[in-house]
């Protein structure tokens, strides 16, 4: 990536160029994310009682929550996956999972123990798609003439 000159920051070809690219990374690190979620939610459906002895380091209990946890968890994918595939669209999807990643990171947090390594995979997610969601943002608005 090539940074613009000050002449250059003013033609609409480079600037369309740069949210292209910015809309490319933004849905690679969306898509990324969706893969490890996606990956999360099929173990908690197929094996709830060998993730709740892994995450909660206790017995498990009726695997009921830990299923109905991962279907949630695929279905937010589903849901997302539009928001990957027209990030311009769905402006209000991104923004939404961008803060509920967020709260759902600092409700990790809180939990303690072995939950705090999710919730920082959790915030990071979320600081990651915030940050590459605000620069596809910003480059599409002055992209436009």
């Amino acid at each position: 990536m090539s940074a613009l000159g000050l002449s250059d920051s003013l033609a609409h070809g480079p600037c369309v160029a740069f949210a292209l690219a910015a809309r490319e990374r933004y849905r690679t690190v969306l898509g990324f994310v969706l893969i490890v979620e996606a990956a999360a939610g099929v173990a908690l459906l197929l094996f709830p009682h060998s993730v709740a002895r892994l995450v909660l380091d206790a017995p498990p209990g009726p695997a009921g929550f830990t299923r109905l946890a991962g279907l949630l968890l695929l279905i937010l994918c589903g849901l997302f996956a539009a928001a990957r595939a027209f990030p311009e669209r769905a402006k209000i999807a991104n923004v939404v999972g961008v803060v509920g990643r967020g709260a759902v990171a600092v409700l990790l947090l809180a939990g303690g123990g072995r939950l705090i390594a999710a919730g920082l995979a959790e915030a990071a997610a979320a600081a990651a798609l915030g940050l590459f969601y605000y620069r596809y943002f910003t480059a599409e608005v002055m992209s436009r003439p």
